[in-house]
């Protein structure tokens, strides 16, 4: 696996690998991370790979963030 590319985002930490005929596009704010996985056939440039992480996409994946963050603190209360 080897990154190719980042892509500039004021919340998120957005990385691009490829790997196995695939594209990963790894999203990352604080401890939490989501990834994707587009195979190569699907995509035909960077720029199509950057025009995915439109507004609508970026909020969708940090309110998924948020609520990964959410679920993380109720449990850590459960065990603390």
């Amino acid at each position: 696996m080897r990154i190719i590319a980042t892509i500039p985002h004021p919340k998120v930490k957005i990385s691009v690998f490829q790997m196995n005929n695939k594209y990963l596009l790894k999203m990352e704010a604080g401890p939490y991370e989501q990834t994707y996985k587009i195979y190569e056939d699907e995509i035909q440039s960077m720029e199509q790979l950057q025009a995915l992480c439109n507004e609508d996409f970026m909020n969708t994946v940090i309110k998924r963030f948020e609520a990964m963050h959410s679920d993380f603190e109720s449990s850590l209360k459960q065990i603390v």
